[in-house]
This record gives C-alpha cells, sequence and structure tokens, in this order.
C-alpha cells in the first residue's frame, strides 16, 4: 500500500460542529487512516474545549476547497483519492470517536496495526473520512489538520 497526507491549514473552527477536512477514495478503492492530527490556535487554556470527532463519511459533503494528498514515500504511485477543506455542507457521517481538546493544545492519533479504521471508496466519491470540529462558546481559533491513509 502507499501512503499519503491530506493536509487542511488554517482552516476556522465555527461554534457549530463542521467538517474541517474529508478524504473521499474512488469506488472500489480502500482508505485505511494510519494517523490523523488536529492543532489549534488559541492562546487561552481556560476556554471551552474543542469538540472533535473523527468520522466515516457515509454521504460526501458539498465541495469545498480542493485539498492535493502528499506522497509520504518516494516513488509511489499517484493518490487516487480526493480530499478537501471546509466544504460548504455537511454530508452524512457516523463518528467514529469524540474528543474534547483544549483550543491552546492538539491531539494526535496513531492507530495500531491492524487496526486502523477503513472505508471501500463508493461512486462520485461517496464514502471516506473526516474531521469535524466544534469551538462552542469559545474564542475565534482556527485550525492544522491532518490525516495520513494509505490507500
Amino acid at each position: 500500500m502507499s501512503l499519503y497526507s491530506a493536509q487542511a491549514e488554517s482552516a476556522a473552527v465555527t461554534a457549530a460542529i463542521a467538517t474541517i477536512l474529508e478524504v473521499n477514495p474512488p469506488a472500489n478503492r480502500v482508505a485505511t487512516i494510519t494517523q490523523w492530527s488536529i492543532e489549534f490556535t488559541g492562546i487561552s487554556a481556560t476556554d471551552v474545549p474543542v469538540i472533535v470527532q473523527i468520522c466515516e463519511v457515509t454521504a460526501a459533503s458539498a465541495a469545498g476547497t480542493g485539498v492535493t494528498p502528499q506522497s509520504m514515500r518516494d516513488g509511489q504511485v499517484t493518490v487516487a483519492s480526493a480530499a478537501k477543506k471546509l466544504p460548504a455542507s455537511e454530508g452524512t457521517v457516523v463518528v467514529l470517536e469524540t474528543h474534547n481538546v483544549p483550543p491552546s493544545s492538539g491531539l494526535v492519533i496513531q492507530y495500531p496495526l491492524g487496526r486502523e479504521p477503513q472505508v471501500q471508496g463508493a461512486a462520485a466519491a461517496a464514502k471516506g473520512f473526516s474531521i469535524r470540529a466544534n469551538r462552542g462558546t469559545g474564542a475565534a481559533i482556527n485550525a492544522n489538520c491532518t490525516i495520513e491513509f494509505e490507500e
């Protein structure tokens, strides 16, 4: 399998749950998350925690800003999956994990071998993975977000 990284940099975190980054493999291609991360630009550790979710997408979100996944290893085949940040509207998701993260901090999750989340792509990029966040009543912040995946 080949390893890729999709990133959303300086993405605004809203006061309602919203997708920051989404990766959608093409039909009949399996994507496996090996690691994901999110970091916030907040300066107050006493602000309310940011709710962060990693989700399986079962119906893709509306078009956002396209992101080109980058190869993590030299000489790999070209990535087939599509990625986007800050889509205009939410797709249909199944929440896999929820975390409360201080807005002046971040989170890195690495999955043990053989226990990584996987999704098989569907027509029209209708399946995939996403990271969503909600700052609630906290101060305005941005996030840097990454999904590393194999396909």
